[in-house]
């Protein structure tokens, strides 16, 4: 299997799963084993019990209030903490890597597996520069990476900041000792940072799909399907027996199945434009998927990713199957009023953004501060509104000048895209009828300042990065619809080497889909 296929499985699996969690919650509830009061003493401690006696009763295995309860080395699934199996998985995430360099002829042929403490100690001793891998590679594969180290932590009982710490070490370990490029700063941005917005998405989808109650063929099923969606937290589960104990599900609600969660599937046709949309060359296919985890409003605790969004776009003839991945994550956040008609808040968030078209390449890891207001105009009409100013730390876009990026030791390639940090601002607003999106539209703009790739010696190169997207969906019954949407993606490129002329790029998209939401009964 491809590693193309691969990563576009996971990831259809992230949503396919909360469907499928999703359904089951509100449809059918899954069979749940009974205990009476008798407590397992070798069950995990904390939050959740292990049965003894599965036949003294027959009510529903009680919960236990995590709130009051859990312990300090415990997580919401009773993980204990266990910092000797996290390093282990983080080692064997870099191993499994190391393999495959040595023995795939296609990465032997690199010699980029030619390890010693010779070269061990020059990558240590050298210091970052920068890489010149595909785009999919530096702003997809190494946060999917990244996801492997974040959940190796976050698996064995610890919290999402404790996490990204893992990220960042697994992500060293590998740059410096892992294979004999030099270290790259890009790669260990991208690879820590992302792999904590992705490895909690794939946490949290996993959770979703975890049922500790269930039994049997559906019990095996789930294990399996949450061991696809989080690796390292499915091989910590089968190493602490976990997987097969039946003991309580988490109480909080926000640790497996949030009070809302929505998942839209698109599917449709679209052209792509170089300046003006009547330069499309054909129509083609494309499937969108996007989720909403959580209820930002009736958040009472403070833990990342209580509240998300993830979106997929999967495009047919186009040169990468998997053609925009994008997550968001509140960190922290503060409500500012909830009356009747109105609720607003503060929220600060996490952005991981993947797009990788024909049309153009951008992405990178940004946190920003954003203002979010629901207003409630009428009974049946509710507008939506969203501020954001962010910063991204480590950004990329294609650029007609990358060739000339400044890479140390041997090329393997020439780059077709700039790394780059800087600013951003957004806006946007959305207004729903009866609960459903009716009509949507969102304007950002992002600088990044170049910092390897078209500032040839030492000489400044920017880009002004924006984007327009305007949507208006018309639902016919409660889970079916249709809908139709335009987004123009500009980049002005600026360089300051008198042998590069500043370019300026105009890509519009015209999509006409169908859509279908599963989580609406109906």
């Amino acid at each position: 299997m491809s590693m193309r296929t691969t990563t576009v499985g996971l990831v259809a699996l992230a949503i396919l799963g909360s469907m499928v969690a999703d359904a089951s919650a509100q449809i059918t509830p899954p069979r749940r084993a009974t205990a009476d009061t008798i407590v397992d003493e070798s069950a995990p401690r904390g939050p959740v019990r292990q049965i003894a006696d599965s036949t003294a009763s027959d009510s529903v295995l009680p919960m236990v209030d995590r709130r009051n309860q859990q312990e300090p080395w415990t997580d919401a699934w009773g993980q204990q903490k266990n910092f000797g199996l996290a390093a282990a998985e983080v080692i064997l995430g870099n191993f499994i890597p190391e393999v495959v360099d040595e023995y795939v002829p296609s990465r032997a042929a690199l010699l980029i597996s030619q390890l010693s403490p010779r070269s061990w100690a020059r990558g240590m001793t050298t210091g970052f520069g920068w890489d010149d891998n595909k785009f999919v590679v530096n702003m997809f594969s190494h946060p999917l990476q990244g996801s492997m180290y974040f959940n190796s932590a976050r698996g064995n009982g610890y919290n999402y900041w404790q996490s990204l710490l893992a990220a960042t070490a697994g992500s060293y370990m590998w740059e410096c000792c892992g294979e004999t490029h030099l270290p790259s700063i890009n790669d260990w941005f991208n690879t820590s940072i992302g792999g904590a917005a992705f490895g909690e998405m794939m946490y949290r989808s996993s959770s979703m799909v975890l049922d500790n109650t269930a039994t049997g063929s559906e019990r095996a099923w789930r294990e399996v399907g949450a061991f696809l969606l989080a690796p390292t937290r499915g091989l910590t589960r089968l190493v602490t027996g976990n997987s097969a104990r039946i003991y309580a599900n988490p109480i909080d609600n926000n640790d497996r199945i949030p009070d809302r969660l929505e998942n839209y599937l698109a599917f449709g046709t679209r052209v792509v434009g170089e300046d003006r949309l009547n330069t499309a060359s054909e129509a083609t296919a494309f499937v969108d998927m996007e989720l909403i985890y959580g209820e930002l409003a009736s958040l009472d605790r403070q833990q990342p990713f209580d509240f998300f969004t993830l979106g997929v776009q999967l495009n047919f003839s186009d040169k990468q199957t998997l053609g925009r991945l994008q997550i968001r994550g509140n960190l922290r956040h503060k409500a500012i009023s909830d009356s009747e008609r109105v609720t607003s808040s503060f929220l600060l968030v996490q952005d991981f953004d993947y797009i990788n078209t024909n049309a153009y390449e951008f992405g990178g890891q940004s946190v920003g501060l954003m203002y979010l207001q629901n207003r409630q105009i009428t009974d049946r009409i509710r507008l939506t509104t969203q501020l954001y100013a962010s910063y991204m730390i480590m950004g990329a876009v294609n650029s007609e000048y990358s060739f000339a990026a400044e890479i140390p030791g041997i090329r393997e390639r020439l780059r077709e895209y700039d790394f780059g940090t800087g600013s951003g601002a957004r806006v946007g607003f959305s207004l729903l009828r009866d609960g459903h999106r009716w009509i949507e539209t969102e304007y950002r703009a992002q600088y990044l300042n170049t910092l390897n790739g078209s500032n040839v010696n030492g000489q400044d190169a920017w880009h002004i990065i924006r984007d327009l997207r305007l949507s208006v969906l018309a639902p016919v019954t409660q889970t079916w619809g249709f809908g139709v949407d335009a987004d123009i993606f500009w980049r002005d490129s600026f360089f300051d080497f008198e042998d590069f002329e500043d370019v300026s790029q105009r890509s519009p998209q015209l999509r006409i889909f169908a859509t279908w939401n599963p989580t609406r009964g109906g």
